[in-house]
């Protein structure tokens, strides 16, 4: 198969097949590296959730009865909208 090539498409196909390999190799490093940045982020995602939902659950429940009946628009009535 290689001898019906000419050397010039030989050395195309050479130059192809390292250049394909280096991007491989480059995507693969990115990945390996980009791992622990990514575990962070979930782990902070995760604990933001997790003080957002306490935050709400401490709430007393009057004051969220308040705000769901529209409290909040009596209470911002005096302010100009943007």
């Amino acid at each position: 198969m290689w001898q019906k090539l000419s050397l010039r498409s030989r050395i195309n196909l050479l130059v192809a097949l390292v250049l394909a390999l280096g991007l491989a190799i480059n995507i693969a490093r990115l990945v390996l590296e980009a791992a622990p940045r990514v575990q962070a982020e979930d782990q902070s995602v995760i604990r933001l959730a997790r003080e957002f939902v306490e935050t709400i659950v401490s709430q007393p429940v009057a004051s969220r009865q308040h705000h769901a009946a529209g409290g909040w628009r009596r209470s911002t009535r005096g302010y100009r909208p943007l």
